[in-house]
């Protein structure tokens, strides 16, 4: 079977099984789905786990295509519909649930005669409530075919399979509780040399409690629910009590677990106890079953203590903070206790508060505390933040600290953490940093090579360059090129070409990426006129490259430059668009490039920063090409221009800026003033304020406003979108 190197992110639909297939352009017969049930015994008890087996296989080969996918992140997939009958003695156990899709890792592959198969429970999709003999059918949407007239050249191809009759019986108390307690075991079965082997018989166990739906399994699905199971298995827990047939014990087992002081309750558990409220309450609303649920975690942490009291704050203030369902005064008690707490917390929790959560808890009376992190940390991520926090609070404090990091032999950061300090350069540090990249290179040293090293350094760096170009760590090789580049354009400008045109077999694959990772750290015109000419090089891979550069850093002029080559693109394809239509590519990597070329031709025309591509140019641009990936990216740029007004949406955080303006966007809030500049002083803008209300976001919204004003620009607010 031959497979295609391209991985998706599964999308779900609805679930089912099913066999033979009739498809309107290829005649009857051509896939076929069969479907089995793997346990051949007499019957099912209600709440058994009923494995079913799917084998899709086609006579025609590489026509059909399949997605491999054998998870969701959110829960169950819904690629299957499943069809029973009669109807009336089985459910869907997440009918009312609706967690939506979050995507996983799969793949794509080509049908042929041996089956492609995959194994699923029956009960993800159907809970049975009543004895008796079902037929089964299931239907797919997981095949599709090439159609170049859908949008995306492919169609989903309708399949049904076989019937199968299953007998379900009544679960007698015995077995019940010996599978209870079959699945309990295997939980506290100790660990095996086979991690892999120990996750699955733990998911296995857990779906086993979770299918039964007894009081018991129930209760014990949360007390398990702890935050603390690997492999996803809390997700398992939380969907099996929210889907219990024993509601009412549910909820009961939930309260129980909040009130027991060495109980961690996490987020997941916080969303298990707001969606089981009691079945006679049918007028709560999704916020007010939140806000109970925060309440009532809120006035169990008092008798919360050890693991369980921070992991509960923890929820109950990120809780409170994202719903707004508490009072102020309480919610800065959380933060008081939060923060007298803040070494006991996991440290994704620390990450979060001196992230994202910044503004909710900045003080300088936090700078023991930062400086505690940077020192003492095991995650250099929590490291990294907390020493810009500090350098925030207190410059001249963490001045000392920035310092004695940069000499370290072996720095703990680059210059992404360590490049905050005003000076221009540093001398005092140039030899000391020479000696230590020498002695040991590596990305960090590098980095900070091209931050902070004075142009007296450049006779010693420049054979260190010489000697890598080709060669080696391409973030190095990016680094050191920067600096030259920094100090002396002319000298810089032979040595990236050099990288850019190291493409032998024997070189690191770095040369594509040249221009971009220099650019990152060093923005030059030099990079722009290097691009200008790499937009007619023969790999077109390099041109994407270039149009990328261009679309990011290229001057106005840069503009007509790109337009001529886009349209010399579509002179080349015009007449022979269809070939374009690669959604079932294969073997047809020559044409991948080359749509790839085309769409960051246009990318960069309709969205570069230093030019502005209004209606009418975007509508010209149509005209250029048939290509329908192409009048795809133009007509999605054009819908943002309406007749009321330009769309201009302002979505900022604590920890960053995030706007968009017609089809621009950025994450700088000083660049999108700048592309703000370029619209013409009468347009008039449609402004939409989305994300959490903070300090962040009413200061970057006032900025814009104010800058909206002073263009004599007009604008309407269409409302808070949370």
């Amino acid at each position: 079977m031959k497979r295609l190197v391209l991985p998706l992110l599964l999308a779900g639909v609805a679930l089912g099984l099913v066999a033979y297939a009739r498809w309107s352009f290829s005649g009857e017969g051509e896939v076929r789905l069969r479907l089995a049930a793997i346990k051949h015994g007499r019957f099912y008890r209600i709440g058994e786990t009923i494995p079913i087996h799917l084998a899709f296989s086609s006579r025609v080969q590489g026509r059909f295509r399949i997605n491999e996918a054998h998870y969701d992140r959110s829960g169950r997939m819904e690629f299957e519909h499943f069809h029973m009958t009669p109807a009336g003695g089985a459910v869907d156990p997440m009918a009312n649930l609706n967690p939506g899709s979050m995507g996983g890792l799969t793949g794509v592959s080509f049908l042929t005669r041996q089956p492609w198969t995959i194994d699923l429970d029956l009960n993800e999709w159907v809970r049975f409530t009543k004895p008796g003999i079902y037929k089964l059918t299931v239907s797919s949407e997981r095949v599709e075919v090439a159609d170049t007239s859908a949008p995306g050249g492919s169609a989903p191809v309708a399949l049904r399979s076989n019937e199968i009759f299953l007998r379900i019986v009544a679960a007698d108390s015995a077995w019940q509780k010996r599978t209870y307690r079959n699945a309990v075991a295997a939980l506290n079965s100790p660990n095996s040399n086979d991690e892999r082997a120990d996750i699955k018989a733990r998911e296995k166990a857990f779906a086993t409690l979770r299918f039964l739906g007894t009081p018991e399994a129930t209760r014990e699905l949360a007390q398990r629910l702890r935050g603390e199971a690997r492999g996803g298995t809390d997700f398992t827990c939380y969907i099996g009590l929210v889907t219990s047939p024993e509601r009412a014990e549910a909820r009961a087992a939930l309260g129980d677990a909040l009130s027991d002081p060495d109980h961690p309750i996490g987020e997941t558990f916080l969303n298990a106890l707001s969606k089981t409220r009691s079945a006679d309450d049918t007028t709560g609303t999704e916020y007010a079953d939140r806000k109970r649920a925060l309440e009532s975690l809120v006035g169990a942490l008092p008798k919360k203590r050890g693991k369980g009291f921070t992991i509960s704050l923890s929820t109950a203030l990120f809780g409170a903070w994202n719903s707004k369902a508490l009072p102020q005064g309480t919610v800065d008690g959380l933060v008081s206790q939060m923060l007298a707490r803040f070494d006991e917390l996991p440290t994704s929790e620390q990450e979060s508060l001196l992230g994202s959560r910044w503004d909710k808890i900045r003080s300088p009376a936090l700078l023991p505390l930062l400086r505690r992190c940077v020192e003492a940390s095991d995650s250099g991520r929590l490291a990294a933040i907390a020493l810009k926090r500090w350098y925030e609070l207190d410059p001249a404090g963490a001045r000392p600290f920035v310092m004695e990091e940069i000499v370290r032999p072996e720095p703990r950061f680059g210059a992404g953490e360590l490049g905050m300090l005003s000076d221009e350069t540093l001398p005092e540090v140039d030899q000391i940093l020479v000696d230590h990249f020498q002695a040991e290179p590596s990305d960090n040293l590098a980095s900070l090579i091209a931050r902070y090293s004075s142009p007296a350094m450049l006779p010693q760096i420049l054979p260190l360059v010489d000697s890598r170009i080709g060669k080696g760590s391409c973030a190095v090789m990016a680094s050191l090129l920067a600096y030259v580049l920094r100090v002396d354009s002319e000298t810089g400008r032979p040595r990236i070409e050099r990288a850019i045109a190291a493409r032998g077999p024997d070189d690191t694959g770095c040369a594509e990426r040249t221009l971009s990772d220099v650019a990152a750290i060093h923005p030059a015109p030099v990079l722009e006129e290097i691009a200008l000419r790499l937009l007619d090089d023969p790999d077109p891979r390099f041109a994407v490259e270039a149009a990328g550069l261009l679309r990011n850093d290229g001057s106005a002029g840069a503009e007509p430059v790109l337009r001529q080559r886009f349209e010399k693109w579509s002179q080349q394809w015009s007449g022979h668009e269809r070939e374009m239509d690669l959604a079932f590519f294969e073997n047809q990597q020559d044409r991948i490039e080359q749509l790839l070329l085309g769409r960051a031709l246009v990318e960069a025309l309709i969205k570069g920063q230093n030019w502005l591509a209004d209606k009418p140019k975007l509508e010209r641009l149509q005209t250029c090409s048939a290509v329908k990936e192409i009048q795809l990216q133009l007509t999605s740029g054009i819908r943002y221009w309406d007749a009321a007004g330009v769309r201009l949406l302002v979505q900022p955080s604590a920890d960053r800026f995030w706007g968009t303006v017609a089809q621009y966007a950025s994450d700088d809030l000083g660049k999108f003033k700048s592309k703000l500049e370029q619209f013409p002083a009468s347009t008039h803008f449609v402004l939409t304020v989305s994300g959490t209300d903070n300090v962040g976001t009413r200061e970057a919204v006032r900025e814009i406003e104010l800058f909206l004003a002073s263009r004599d620009m007009s604008y309407i607010e269409s409302g808070l979108d949370d």
